[in-house]
């Protein structure tokens, strides 16, 4: 597994496997991260202009490509994968 956190500055921790989002992508370093939201095996954030980050496992939520132009003014975000793999705020798993 992996974990990440939102510290008081903005920027984003993670640590762990990297297979599961144990390592921030290159793209959020000096990114001003408003929320996160994980699955078993992956983490999204909303960022404060509004935009979305995934990365982690690909299966899990964590390959955002395919809609990444739309990822724009986003206020919350929810999902409904395999049992256990939802996004839940705050980093928080099943």
């Amino acid at each position: 597994g992996a974990v990440a956190a939102v510290c008081f500055d903005g920027s984003v921790l993670a640590w762990g496997h990297r297979s599961y989002g144990g390592t921030v992508p290159a793209v959020l370093h000096g990114e001003n991260v408003r929320k996160v939201y994980s699955t078993a095996a992956a983490f999204a954030v909303i960022c404060r202009d509004g935009s979305v980050v995934t990365w982690g496992h690909d299966q899990y939520g964590g390959d955002s490509r395919l809609v990444q132009e739309k990822l724009k003014d986003v206020a919350h975000i929810c999902g409904t994968c395999a049992e256990g793999s939802d996004f839940e705020e705050g980093g928080r798993g099943r």
